[in-house]
């Protein structure tokens, strides 16, 4: 096997496997770096709202195979709904002589079932007279039916498979660091929480609950049910009930020389 890197240089030819080079190596390093990940959100797309818009920021998307590149905001306008809505990503592939073409677009639904070729971002429920906020008052508040962003469902993808979005876990590492009654293993997650800017694998998140709480849990559970496990550990950790369960579990040890 050979490896080319090319020259660009004052007073050279350019030549046409230069460029192919360039194609090549770009693509295929990003291949690599997400090949074992599931499709879905990979990186950014960061939502915010402006005045009647939701805006959706830049970031990396795998679809079937392909890694798109989001490379500018995108903004859609909403409005008050008595049914939920849910904010997806709609891919359309188009392939000439020349290029493969992958066309993303922003759709307001008020369905959450997801198509093979769409990606959900959030979703609400938008009451009349009501402000869409995208600010939340704890972790539980991020599941809350009215009028805010949901994040709960976004179809993130993670190593080796879907998972849940990063916005939620950075959300409970900062309950977790604020608290006097967590344990030295959530700190630890915690950080690790606030190191990554993707979706943490789903495996590495069950595991931490089973061990956290003692249970049982299936590898394919859903992100509801994740999401609700780490508000439990959270309210446990922030009214000291951790603390009182470890004191009241010490005196009743018998001790036998």
């Amino acid at each position: 096997m050979e490896v080319y890197y090319p020259l660009f240089q004052q007073n050279r030819v350019l030549k046409k496997e230069m460029l192919w080079s360039v194609r090549d190596y770009s693509m295929l390093s990003h291949q690599l770096a997400y090949q074992a990940y599931g499709e879905g959100i990979l990186q950014g797309c960061e939502i915010r709202i402006e005045g009647k818009y939701i805006v959706v920021g830049t970031g990396i998307i795998k679809y079937k195979d392909f890694i798109c590149f989001r490379m500018e905001e995108e903004r859609i306008e909403y409005a008050p709904s008595q049914k939920e809505q849910s904010l997806k990503i709609c891919f359309q592939k188009k392939q000439t002589e020349d290029w493969i073409q992958y066309q993303m677009k922003l759709v307001l639904e008020d369905t959450a079932l997801l198509k093979e070729n769409e990606f959900e971002l959030c979703r609400y429920k938008l009451q009349a007279g009501a402000e869409l906020r995208e600010r939340y008052k704890n972790l539980g508040d991020m599941g809350t039916e009215y009028d805010v962003l949901n994040f709960i469902f976004a179809s993130w993808g993670g190593i080796g498979g879907s998972s849940i979005a990063p916005v939620i876990t950075r959300r409970f590492a900062e309950e977790i660091l604020k608290s006097k009654h967590c344990r030295q293993e959530d700190l630890c997650f915690a950080y690790f929480c606030f190191s990554q800017t993707e979706a943490l694998p789903r495996k590495m998140l069950i595991d931490y609950m089973e061990r956290r709480c003692s249970c049982r849990l299936d590898w394919d559970i859903s992100n509801q049910r994740i999401f609700e496990k780490l508000c439990e550990i959270a309210g446990r950790t922030e009214d000291g009930r951790e603390k009182d369960i470890i004191q009241r579990s010490d005196r009743k040890r018998i001790f036998i020389d």
